[in-house]
């Protein structure tokens, strides 16, 4: 794996969510996620926590720093996290079998809302659909908080690409989101918000997921150590660690990468066809690099009074 570094720092910002369901109105009558919630004010260009005694060795010798990888404490390697499952995401719905038609938010009621409890009511939900709409029904889901400027305390919630859920229309998702809201209120006893969004393309399901909603406010609070990226077991129809190194080395064009920029600056009006456009040129290349170019993890040193980065041999 290849450590790349993006050369812009991100702004991310959005338009607003689905509609709420139809139900009691909050008490601020607004979304979930809020325009100001979706402000930020951009990510380090560098990893807080790289490696001291490691880097990544290419096949022409240049040496790339390992970073930490802990997208839950690091901003910048939140920010490429979110690169890379962008196109995780794109590339699967390229690829694969289907792609996702439905963006799907689960809520909850009350500050610090156990993780435990919603796993077990986000298993119910799931059973609950599958038995009604079918066993193909695969989800991939991204965890976030709210800030807690607006309440007190965080609240978890999930937001979900769902793929064999069926006909996607805006009327379907009133009609979804009312039903669900009910079972949802059950299960977790007073949560009523389930939000329903029809997505058309693959890059919708970019910019409602994988973009839209990774925001470093509504990270993880400290000390969290869970996984937020969480697909079902079938959601992906080619394996995962091939996607990543097919990403890892498609986001090394430029163009990928100022075009994630964009959508993740204006995930609702960037021109998504272009991506495709780019991915559909590079993506044979990336996956031969993939295939025959995988970098090394070597020992390294620095020089004495230099900046001079010197291997000492491959790790065993």
């Amino acid at each position: 794996m290849v450590d790349l570094l993006p050369r812009a720092a991100v702004q991310p910002g959005g338009a607003s969510p689905a509609s709420a369901a139809r139900g009691n109105p909050s008490p601020a009558g607004a979304a979930l996620v809020t325009t100001r919630e979706r402000s930020d004010t951009g990510a380090p260009l560098v990893c807080s926590r790289p490696s001291r005694g490691l880097r990544w060795q290419g096949p022409d010798g240049s040496l790339y720093p390992v970073r930490c990888g802990a997208s839950n404490r690091c901003d910048y390697c939140a920010m490429l996290t979110a690169y890379e499952n962008a196109l995780v995401v794109q590339l699967d719905a390229l690829e694969g079998e289907r792609f996702p038609t439905w963006g799907m938010t689960t809520t909850t009621h009350v500050p610090d809302f156990s993780m435990h409890n919603l796993r077990y009511c986000e298993a119910r939900v799931w059973k609950y659909l599958r038995g009604r709409y079918g066993s193909g029904i695969e989800y991939l889901g991204l965890v976030e908080w709210t800030t807690g400027a607006r309440t007190p305390g965080r609240r978890p919630h999930i937001h979900h690409l769902v793929k064999g859920l069926g006909r996607s229309d805006s009327e379907r998702a009133a009609e979804l989101e009312r039903e669900l809201s009910v079972r949802w209120r059950d299960y977790t006893g007073g949560a009523w918000r389930v939000e329903c969004r029809p997505l058309r393309t693959p890059m919708g399901a970019i910019a409602y997921l994988t973009l839209h909603h990774y925001k470093r406010t509504q990270g993880p609070p400290a000390g969290w150590t869970g996984k937020r990226f969480r697909p079902s077991r079938g959601y992906f129809d080619v394996p995962v660690p091939q996607l990543r190194a097919e990403a890892r080395f498609l986001l090394r064009d430029r163009r990928i990468e100022a075009a994630l920029v964009e959508a993740l600056r204006v995930p609702d009006g960037f021109d998504g066809g272009h991506l495709d456009d780019l991915l559909a040129e590079r993506l044979p290349a990336a996956r031969r690099a993939a295939e025959a170019s995988a970098p090394k993890l070597v020992r390294v040193r620095r020089l004495t009074r230099t900046s001079v980065i010197e291997p000492l041999g491959d790790m065993c």
